[in-house]
């Protein structure tokens, strides 16, 4: 019993960090955007698989990478692809003993020039 509560303890006790990532620019105000190309509203998701609530899979940047496959999509369409306005990020986690984890960014992406 007593091997089975420090078990639990070491279990309950640990933890981490990941960084969930990182941007240039963010404003959570409206900024006038003068003289940029806008583009059609994209989607761009990074989904990660959880057993038993360990991660499988990169953590890291998953923000950015969502960003990132966004602005991609845009590009692929030939619509400017510089950087996102009107942007919206949510998450989803669905599952039971394997769970789903993903972080869905939706924009409409600029050009800067």
């Amino acid at each position: 019993m007593k091997n089975f509560l420090v078990i639990f303890a070491i279990m309950f006790f640990t933890g981490c960090t990941t960084s969930v990532g990182l941007f240039s620019v963010a404003s959570t105000n409206n900024v006038p955007m003068k003289n940029v190309k806008k583009g059609d509203y994209v989607t761009g998701k990074d989904c990660i698989v959880l057993f038993l609530t360990i991660p499988l899979g990169n953590t890291q940047n998953r923000y950015s990478l969502a960003t990132a496959r966004a602005l991609e999509e845009s590009h692929k369409k030939g619509g400017p692809s510089d950087a996102l306005i009107n942007v919206s990020i949510s998450e989803s986690l669905y599952g039971f003993l394997i769970w789903r984890h993903c972080v869905i960014v939706k924009g409409q992406p600029i050009s800067l020039k």
